[in-house]
């Protein structure tokens, strides 16, 4: 069990590692983990980027499963869509990447 919750953890950092390339990503997984849930508009109006840049990036994010969409139907034909930094990323961004990067500057001192 110690051993899969490790190799799932070791598969999730170093696919964080490879979408944190594009700048967008990063700020929309840095948005996301601070103020999530969040809708495309809410992500473009906060970033000042353009929404179709918004959800091409989401898309990409969700299917690698960094991001977790909620579907919210208001009426017949309207639905919302609420995007959140899934579980694991955010447990990695937040314990395991800020741990190492807190213990380099320790270190540093």
């Amino acid at each position: 069990m110690v051993f899969e919750e490790k190799e799932n953890i070791l598969k999730v950092t170093r696919n964080l590692i490879s979408m944190l390339d594009d700048d967008i990503r990063v700020k929309i997984l840095i948005e996301l983990s601070r103020n999530g849930p969040l809708s495309i508009r809410a992500l473009s109006r906060r970033l000042k980027v353009n929404y179709r840049k918004i959800a091409y990036v989401l898309k990409q994010l969700k299917e690698y499963a960094f991001v977790e969409e909620t579907v919210v139907v208001v009426s017949e034909g309207r639905k919302y869509r609420f995007y959140t930094i899934s579980k694991d990323i955010k447990e990695v961004m937040l314990k395991h990447i800020l741990n190492i990067s807190q213990d380099s500057f320790a270190q540093s001192l």
